[in-house]
């Protein structure tokens, strides 16, 4: 088994993202689960190991509204040992802005799959409570499929930031535009984009030839020993 976030640790060492890490963290993962999935769609097919088989990124919202005494709210998917909860609440009554409440106000009472709060809640507060499960491939990983999967994130993050970039531009200037407020930043980006996927393509090559020359034959006869054992553990 390896967890995502090996994967997500190698890919946030490069990437330069304010939206993510400012991101509340279920939806941090969220992001970097979608440029996850570009990267496991464009490697699985010259990667030795299943990429396919996975606990994939989930998440559930709960909404509830305090009475100054119930501490206790139940959660009707049972936890995991990659469940993660993030809390957040109304800064006060009725105004619809929310903040995030401590993780050490609360905890996870796994015998009767609840959310505990150390205080009840305050009467008519609105709370917003996040559990998700950050996901894993039931295969275990090396060193060097991880930093192949992890490059291909920052390959889709850059194409992102381009996309983003460009649309930008044509909305304050228009298409046919000949001066461009962000010329510079799209070229940069542009220049990392190509350099990145250029480097990434070599390193799947490279890969893929460092193995036998049977890939095809021997990763199917791998598959259907990992898709056995994950329908046992079902």
């Amino acid at each position: 088994m390896t967890k995502f976030e090996e994967i997500y640790e190698l890919a946030t060492v490069i990437m330069e993202s304010e939206e993510i890490r400012q991101a509340p963290l279920y939806k941090k993962y969220l992001f970097l689960y979608r440029f996850l999935q570009f990267s496991i769609a464009e490697f699985n097919t010259r990667c030795y190991k299943d990429l396919t088989t996975i606990k994939p990124y989930s998440y559930k919202t709960y909404s509830i509204i305090g009475d100054g005494l119930e501490k206790e709210f139940k959660i009707s998917s049972p936890f995991s040992f990659d469940t993660e909860i993030y809390v957040e609440e109304e800064s006060s009554k009725n105004t619809g802005v929310y903040v995030m409440l401590p993780e050490n106000s609360y905890y996870k009472n796994e015998t009767n799959n609840s959310i505990v709060f150390f205080n009840a809640p305050k009467d008519g507060i609105k709370m917003n409570i996040y559990v998700f499960c950050i996901g894993y491939f039931y295969d275990d990983l090396e060193i060097e499929e991880k930093s192949i999967l992890a490059n291909g994130m920052v390959v889709a993050f850059y194409q992102n930031q381009l996309n983003k970039s460009t649309l930008m531009n044509q909305q304050l200037y228009g298409v046919g535009a000949k001066m461009y407020s962000q010329a510079e930043h799209i070229k940069r980006v542009s220049e990392l984009l190509q350099t990145t996927r250029y480097n990434w393509t070599a390193a799947i090559n490279a890969y893929t030839y460092s193995k036998s020359p049977d890939l095809v034959l021997d990763k199917s006869r791998n598959q259907k020993e990992i898709k056995k054992n994950y329908k046992e553990r079902l």
